[in-house]
């Protein structure tokens, strides 16, 4: 099977679809779709109601909140000099001329 791009709203539809009227093999058929890809869209949109899009999310990591008030002072002064580091970096790749 080749990997196609399918629109949020074309996967809505072939959901509503399936809820509705059509059988699961039939869809699977009609529209040349693996069985978990549907699965998936299925679960999808009975959680959200919607596809939402998840770009930029990481499921492996998740941001933590960084207490500075439990921070000694040489804990502090590494976490700014890395902090700053940072802001270097961002403010180097911002100078670039983009291709």
């Amino acid at each position: 099977m080749k990997y196609r791009k399918f629109s949020d709203e074309l996967k809505e539809q072939i959901v509503k679809e399936y809820q509705s009227v059509k059988g699961w093999n039939t869809i699977l058929r009609e529209y040349e779709i693996a069985d978990s890809v549907l699965g998936r869209w299925i679960r999808k949109y009975q959680k959200y109601g919607c596809f939402p899009d998840n770009r930029g999310k990481s499921a492996t990591r998740k941001a933590r909140k960084v207490d500075i008030a439990e921070m000694n002072k040489d804990e502090y002064i590494a976490y700014l000099e890395m902090e700053n580091d940072i802001f270097k970096k961002l403010h180097s790749l911002s100078k670039k001329p983009q291709k």
